[in-house]
């Protein structure tokens, strides 16, 4: 929901972004409508039609929708997989059990999510005062009904009547959707722990709530727990724990006992898993915040300094750090490469200039695109490791490892400088101090934007254009004249070195030699 109603996006980005919401409503609305009727006319699907897209633009209700088209599409994959095995070339590691998981128990838990929220936030503008709901939260499943079986649609209502879920009801759909017996859990892998795992850590959003992603996102908050909602939070977390614990332990192997989480040296799946648990999985965010899931990091990963609480959504501080450094090596790079192109002998003539100052204001006119929109689009960042390795020589672009990997949230270095306050203040101001950094970037990004304005006219001197008329009157500029326009561009790049070079959101990552085996 957050991606489906951002509005931050500018440029290029926004024109992309809402050119596929446009075909995925029309692709929604074509194959869903039938959710929302009762096959009478063509007059009844027309309503359902315009239904359907009257609910994606509203988030509490697409919500319910795109939960619903996800329960359909896995009850459809279930019942086409035992088929797909008798086709040649069409087996994958996606199992029948795995589809039976989460047809039985993933979807339906988001569902009874969504379900919920929908009738709060009805029952909340409606100026009622209520904590639960009863008969109107499977209004949204009367279609359903002729589609599936009554077996597989009891069990559904049943889960989607219950949330905030109850740990002994999700554990035993969790034991029928994996045939889980008291003789031993048969044969499990590391997959069918992980599907157990994120149920149960899932299930924590109904007794931890979060704040809204957004105002356009804004959804009532859960009336206040008791004792007995401790009790089944720890459960819960209890649970999931014990789950990963499993999933780990089966996904082990020699090579991947690797405790590193540096992305670009983990080798084995066990090391994938842990920094996928640890810093990228969104269904792990409210785990991620308990003492449980703390003592579980300390086991698994013996960092060498203390694990923090971490951010409820560890992509976006992520993607600002590498952002941040992306930027900062690829402009290192080329202020090095104008260095070294000034130092004797001079290793061109004119044409080589003009040849290397039109990469160089493609790659400025790039910065200026992607300071609009603070680097967030994925083709401009892109485009502009192009733009560094068609200009730098690819040896020096490897001896400093361009681009760089996306840090896992481990490497990133987010605490204040001082360091003087104490773990559990920090545990409280770690969502705090994520915004703040994030914000931080965005700024920093948006001064080189406009530094790379006033750089550009002040290049206008010894730019391309005159180079150019240079050449075609055919004058030939001196070697010194040559190599002032170097200097000057490498000074320009150092400019924004030197904005990109502050000590706020660093990365530091592990050093590949000094990786450390498990006994």
């Amino acid at each position: 929901m957050e991606d489906w109603f951002a509005t931050d996006a500018v440029g290029e980005r926004k024109v992309l972004r809402d050119q596929i919401k446009d075909r995925l409503i029309a692709a929604f609305v074509g194959r869903y409508w039938p959710l929302l009727s009762s096959f009478r006319d063509a007059a009844d699907r027309a309503e359902a039609q315009r239904q359907v897209k009257e609910m994606l633009g509203t988030p509490a209700t697409a919500r319910v929708l795109l939960n619903l088209a996800a329960l359909q599409e896995f009850h459809r994959l279930h019942e086409d997989a035992l088929l797909a095995w008798l086709v040649p070339g069409t087996r994958s590691e996606v199992t029948r059990g795995a589809l039976r998981f989460a047809r039985d128990v993933w979807a339906p838990l988001r569902l009874a999510r969504a379900v919920h929220d929908l009738a709060q936030d009805q029952l909340t503008v409606a100026g009622v005062e209520v904590g639960w709901f009863a008969e109107q939260r499977l209004v949204a499943m009367r279609n359903l009904r002729p589609w599936w079986p009554r077996r597989l649609y009891r069990r559904v209502e049943t889960m989607v009547g219950s949330w905030p879920v109850q740990p002994v009801l999700l554990r035993d759909a969790v034991a029928r959707a994996q045939r889980r017996h008291r003789l031993g859990p048969g044969r499990l892998g590391y997959l069918d722990y992980y599907q157990a795992a994120t149920a149960y850590a899932y299930g924590l959003y109904g007794y931890l709530p979060v704040p809204p992603p957004s105002p356009e996102a804004e959804v009532a908050p859960i009336p206040p727990g008791d004792l007995g909602e401790d009790r089944r939070q720890h459960l819960l977390t209890e649970y999931a724990v014990i789950e990963l614990q499993a999933a780990l332990a089966s996904a082990g192997s020699k090579v991947a006992g690797q405790v590193s989480l540096q992305a670009t040296t983990q080798t084995g799946v066990a090391s994938r898993l842990r920094s996928w648990i640890a810093s990228s999985d969104p269904d792990f965010g409210r785990l991620r915040g308990s003492d449980e899931f703390r003592f579980l990091q300390l086991d698994l990963y013996q960092p060498m300094r203390s694990v923090l609480r971490r951010p409820e959504n560890v992509t976006r501080i992520r993607i600002a750090a590498y952002v941040k450094k992306l930027l900062h090596d690829g402009a290192a790079l080329l202020e090095q490469n104008w260095h070294q192109r000034c130092e004797p002998p001079w290793p061109g003539d004119v044409h080589d200039l003009i040849k290397w100052l039109d990469v160089d204001d493609r790659t400025w006119r790039l910065l200026a695109r992607m300071a609009e929109d603070r680097a967030w689009y994925w083709l401009h960042r892109a485009e502009f490791c192009r733009l560094v390795t068609e200009a730098v020589e690819l040896v020096y672009v490897a001896d400093l490892r361009f681009p760089p990997p996306v840090p896992v949230f481990d490497e990133l270095v987010i605490e204040k400088p001082d360091g003087l306050e104490s773990l559990s203040r920090r545990d409280e101001s770690v969502e705090a101090r994520v915004d703040e950094l994030t914000r931080h970037v965005d700024e920093v990004v948006q001064q080189v934007g406009r530094v790379t304005a006033k750089l550009s006219a002040a290049t206008a001197e010894f730019g391309l254009a005159t180079l150019r008329r240079v050449d075609a009157e055919g004058d030939r500029p001196g070697v010194e004249h040559l190599r002032a326009v170097c200097s000057r561009r490498a000074a320009h790049w150092q400019r924004v070195v030197d904005i990109l070079s502050d000590d706020r959101l660093r990365v530091e990552f592990v050093d590949p030699v000094n990786i450390q085996l498990e006994p």
